[in-house]
Parts: structure tokens; C-alpha cells; sequence
């Protein structure tokens, strides 16, 4: 089985088992009940020494889950075959400091030995946190300054630019948005002139990618899903100048009368080596095909070329309603890293995280499918490639023994090739298939750089009620009656997978 790490973190570490799932037991300090606490991991980085860290933070809620209150992040460092080297838990200063997602660790763009996680802390006024730390996990730096920005809160978007500053962007109200730059010091460097967007949209807005649009004349770009009533909406990227001026205003064109669905994401838009620009979306053509997509835009946001990653042509909606969190990370080489998870309709408990891999001309290298059984949430998963070209997953993870409350953090390593840092590769699959559960026909993808010999399907009994020497993409079941049965899979190298389908 691909290695997959379940960190249960806090303090001091007291046990560690040797099996295919490593679990870390930390105890709790006395004051803090531990039944009343959940933990969430938003953030995972490469280290310049070639390891990697990431945060899990903790807090805390009374016995009915209200009144929470974050408490602190342990920084875990790991080495890039996912041994545990070193934690270090950090407390946070304010009782009204918070944990989220568009929190930021990064590298310190002036010491690649140095490494900065940004906080905020909020009450009347708010407050920008920095905890400067090294490789070793050694605190170097700390900074608590006011933050004077109104209506700045969890909702915000930032990233760095060439000048090595902060540039955010938020919403006071639906017509109101604004961006400021700030210094990796909490600094304010300069403020909107004016409100953003204005009256072009006026639904509920998710704020989940920035990107450089020009680096010679220092313009960026925020991507903004706004969305309509039901969920649909359509994709405007507002580009700011130097003076944090709208430059102007695109939309996303050319994708043949689909509509975009927005969806949880971080890096849905990266800057290609040739100046075009790569999104990753949901795109919706009425009532019944959705397609998830890999699209290369150019400066006006047409599409030029597209790849397909995942198409549902049936009343289901499957990935309308199922392709959750999203994410693009360029590799070493130019190519990009695509992820993204997805739950499945009446399959209690069934959430899988996706993995391709293309090179710089869009072209599919392999996929993978992680079946971690340890279930990372669809919304917060941190991301990373490291030094050696690997890719790093961490997210929340939650299990039936702790009655569905996230209790700890998984970690994913893949090569570059698509292998995994251990030999046994069980629950990471080379193919992926939909709808499941499924009337008449399932739909399978295998990875470009496998072969399948052979699909059987068996009942609950062990009946072997179908099978078919596989040669195509579809696999008909239409005789079967309603129930649950497993589908073996068997590649022409002879490895072997199982899987559990519903027939209704």
C-alpha cells in the first residue's frame, strides 16, 4: 500500500507503531478536554533542505461544538519519505486568533533557509501575525501588528508578488472588494484607491486562486467564482496594476455553451512557460453533462486546449454535485500536477483524492486515484512539490472510531513518475471509474502507462456474475440486480485491485 501517514498531533509524541499506517499518539495537556477538541491541517511546503513541514492546527469547542476557539498550530516536519523528524507546537498569542485556509506558509522570498506562516487575530482591531522559523523548526522571528483594513476577514485571498509583498484581496459586502499590499512584516504598503468589482456582480463570492498575469509590468490577477442562485456561476478574474488599479476584467470564454460550477479550490489558475495560462474547472451543459476539465487560456482567457479529466453524460449530475476541492501545482519540468477530490452520491463514507500528472504540452502522463480509507476532507488539503520533483498531500482526516470528528492529518508522498515512496501501492490506483453507485454502465479510466488484462465482478456470496477480457471503457452490468457487489481488476503485470460497487 502507498504509505499514507495518519498524524494524531498535539505535544509529545508517545508511541509510534511499525505498519503500513503509522499512527503518532500525542497526549493532551490536563486543562484541555480532549473530547471537546478537532484538529485541521490547511498547509504543507518543501523545504530547501529537500524535507518538507506542515501545520495542523488545534481547537477547542464546548460539549454542544459551539464557542470555538483555536488554541495553536504544531509545525511537523518530515523528511521526503515521510519519516517523522521533528514537531514543534506553537501557541497562539490572542484568544481570537484563527486557523483557515488562506493563511499562508512560505519560504522567506529573502532566506530560503527561513520559512514564515501568517496568522490573523481578530476583535476591534485586527491583527497580522508572523512566526519566522528555519529548517530545524527554531523560531526566529515573531511579528503582532495591526492590520487597519476594514471588513478584512477569514474571506480573504493573498499571494506574492515580484516584489516579494503580500498582495490581498477581500470583500467588505458583495459590491464591496478592495486589495492592499503588505510586506512579509505586516507593513502597509499601498491600498486600493477605490472599490473593486462594484455593481459586476452581486451574488455570494468564493475567492480561491491568485496568479501573476504580468511579471514585467508587475500586474496580477485574483480568480473569483461567483455564483448564482443554485450554484452555478461563471469565473471573473480581476486584474490589479502596480497601484492596485483594475486593469481590467475577464470572464471565461470559449467552452462550447458549458457552464462553469464552482467548487472549493486553491491554485485553479498557474502561469505557463509560454505565457498562456492553466485552469482547472467544473463546467456544466444542462441538465446532465458535466466535464471536469484541464484548460490551457490564453491572455484573454479564451481556451485554446482543453483536456478532459473527468465527463458524466447522465440524469445523475455526478460530477455537478461530487468534484469538491481543487488544485494545479507546476512541477520541476514545466508540467503540472492536477488534484482534485470527490465524494460519491450514497456512498456513505466514499471521498477519494485524484492525482494527474502532464507535461508542458498538456499531455496525460499518468492519473492516480487514492483511495486512502482515512478519508481527507474535500476543502482543506495542503500541497506542495518538493524538492526532488515529489508531490505532498496533507489533509483532515476523520474515521468512524471517532465518531466523524477530524482527529488527525494524513500524508501522501508521490514521485514524479507516479509510484509511491513504498513498494506496496494498494489503495493508490492507475484507473478511476463513475457512477458508482451505478444502474446499467460503468465508465473506467486507466492511466496511460498501464494496461488491464481483465475485469471480474463478483456478489457478496463470491458468485462470479461477470467478466470480460477488457478491451474498451465501459463495463456493462445492466443484468445484475440491485446490491452490492466487488469488481476485481487485474493488470496485464498481474497486479490486482478490488473494489466495492453499488447497483441500484
Amino acid at each position: 500500500m502507498k504509505r499514507i501517514i495518519t498524524l494524531l498531533l498535539c505535544f509529545n509524541i508517545v508511541t509510534v507503531f511499525s505498519q503500513d499506517v503509522k499512527t503518532f499518539d500525542i497526549l493532551f495537556p490536563l486543562d484541555m478536554p480532549s473530547e471537546h477538541y478537532e484538529t485541521c491541517s490547511y498547509h504543507a511546503l518543501g523545504l530547501s533542505d529537500g524535507n518538507f513541514v506542515f501545520t495542523q492546527s488545534y481547537y477547542t469547542s464546548d460539549a454542544n461544538g459551539a464557542n470555538s476557539k483555536d488554541i495553536g498550530v504544531t509545525f511537523v516536519k518530515m523528511s521526503s519519505k515521510a519519516k517523522l523528524i521533528d514537531t514543534l507546537f506553537y501557541e497562539f498569542k490572542d484568544s481570537n486568533s484563527v486557523d483557515y485556509p488562506n493563511n499562508k506558509l512560505i519560504r522567506n522570498p529573502y532566506n530560503e533557509n527561513e520559512n514564515i506562516y501568517t496568522y490573523f487575530s481578530y476583535g476591534d482591531t485586527c491583527y497580522y501575525n508572523a512566526v519566522f522559523f528555519d529548517n530545524d523548526l527554531n523560531i526566529t522571528d515573531e511579528v503582532r501588528k495591526p492590520f487597519l483594513a476594514e471588513g478584512f476577514g477569514q474571506g480573504h485571498l493573498s499571494g506574492l508578488n515580484k516584489d516579494n509583498n503580500f498582495l490581498y484581496f477581500w470583500g467588505v459586502s458583495a459590491a464591496e472588494h478592495w486589495a492592499m499590499e503588505a510586506d512579509i512584516y505586516g507593513e502597509v504598503k499601498k491600498r486600493s484607491p477605490k472599490l473593486l468589482a462594484g455593481d459586476d456582480y452581486g451574488g455570494f463570492c468564493n475567492y480561491f486562486s491568485f496568479f501573476t498575469y504580468d511579471e514585467e509590468n508587475k500586474q496580477y490577477g485574483f480568480a473569483i467564482d461567483e455564483q448564482e442562485d443554485g450554484g452555478m456561476g461563471y469565473e471573473l478574474y480581476i486584474i490589479l496594476d502596480e497601484d492596485l488599479n483594475v486593469a481590467d476584467k475577464k470572464t471565461l470564454s470559449g467552452y462550447d455553451g458549458y457552464q462553469y460550477k464552482g467548487a472549493n479550490g486553491y491554485s485553479n489558475v498557474v502561469e505557463l512557460y509560454d505565457g498562456n495560462f492553466a485552469i482547472m474547472g467544473v463546467f456544466v451543459n444542462g441538465p446532465s453533462a458535466d466535464a471536469l476539465k484541464l484548460c490551457k487560456v490564453d491572455k484573454d482567457f479564451n481556451i485554446v486546449e482543453e483536456n478532459i479529466l473527468r465527463y458524466e453524460n447522465s440524469p445523475s449530475n455526478y460530477l455537478k454535485t461530487c468534484v469538491e476541492w481543487r488544485n494545479l501545482l507546476k512541477c520541476k519540468d514545466g508540467g503540472l500536477y492536477c488534484i482534485w477530490s470527490q465524494t460519491y452520491e450514497n456512498v456513505l463514507g466514499e471521498r477519494d483524492m485524484y492525482v494527474a500528472r502532464v507535461d508542458k504540452d498538456f499531455n496525460l502522463l499518468w492519473e492516480r486515484c487514492v483511495k486512502t480509507g482515512l478519508y481527507i476532507t474535500g476543502s482543506h488539503t495542503g500541497a506542495s512539490v518538493l524538492e526532488n520533483g515529489d508531490l505532498v498531500l496533507t489533509g483532515n482526516i476523520f474515521t468512524s472510531a471517532y465518531g466523524g470528528v477530524e482527529k488527525g492529518t494524513s500524508v501522501i508522498i508521490l514521485h514524479d513518475n507516479g509510484t509511491s515512496v513504498s513498494e506496496n501501492i494498494y489503495d493508490i490506483r492507475p484507473y478511476s471509474f463513475y457512477p458508482n453507485p451505478v444502474r446499467d454502465k460503468i465508465n473506467i479510466r486507466f492511466s496511460p502507462d498501464v494496461n488491464c488484462k481483465k475485469i471480474d465482478v463478483y456478489s457478496m456470496d463470491g458468485r462470479l456474475c461477470h467478466t470480460q477480457n477488457f478491451n474498451m471503457q465501459t463495463i456493462n452490468i445492466d443484468n445484475l440486480n440491485s446490491g452490492i457487489y466487488v469488481m476485481n481488476i487485474t493488470l496485464d503485470n498481474g497486479t490486482t485491485y478490488t473494489d466495492r460497487i453499488v447497483v441500484y
